[in-house]
């Protein structure tokens, strides 16, 4: 009998302490803050949605040289003649696909080895040619101007120069140039860069 007396007296004591000790509250945000919170949210999701929709111009590629062209040789490669005089032409070759989108008038930025700005041309005259790359050299005279990994189909673009090029002394160097094809948005892009393993 004194045994469950004193095990009753030791829950009573142990509820009583319970009782007493202070309660703490769960702890809730305020409406307001849960309001920014989620504002944050959608703001930075909505940026990131901006972001990989932003479009980014794309631009096809193309190696060749520079050469100076007298009267006869411009005739030669079926291009206009301005009297006597020599014309500085880049002589480029972009990838076969190239012909869908560059046509004579197309604005192309040409690049010479060894400097540093850009030079503006037009294109004059285009075509699909199946060529090696020591063809390409004998034939249009670029000696080591035509990269040894030149496709065998290819298309060719004659690119007139504006005057900068005429006074400068260039002819036989090699040059890289572009042209926009369009623009495309990044998440679109990224795909083709991984895909192709490269953007054109």
């Amino acid at each position: 009998m004194a045994t469950n007396r004193t095990i009753f007296r030791q829950q009573a004591l142990e509820h009583y302490q319970h009782i007493q000790m202070p309660k703490t509250l769960p702890r809730f945000t305020s409406p307001f803050t849960i309001f920014w919170y989620w504002l944050l949210f959608f703001v930075l999701l909505g940026a990131i949605v901006g972001l990989w929709s932003l479009p980014l111009p794309v631009h096809e590629q193309a190696a060749g040289g520079i050469r100076h062209l007298t009267a006869n040789e411009l005739k030669t490669y079926g291009l206009q003649a301005s009297g006597n005089n020599e014309q500085v032409v880049a002589i480029l070759f972009f990838p076969a696909q190239a012909t869908a989108t560059l046509h004579p008038g197309t604005a192309v930025s040409v690049l010479i080895a060894g400097t540093v700005q850009p030079l503006k041309g037009e294109v004059e005259r285009t075509d699909v040619v199946t060529l090696t790359a020591d063809e390409a050299r004998q034939q249009y005279k670029l000696g080591a101007a035509v990269p040894s990994s030149l496709p065998q189909v290819s298309t060719i673009a004659f690119v007139r120069l504006d005057a900068i090029a005429a006074r400068m002394n260039v002819d036989g160097a090699q040059a890289t140039a572009s042209y926009q094809i369009g623009t495309m948005a990044i998440l679109p892009l990224l795909i083709k860069t991984i895909t192709e393993g490269g953007i054109h």
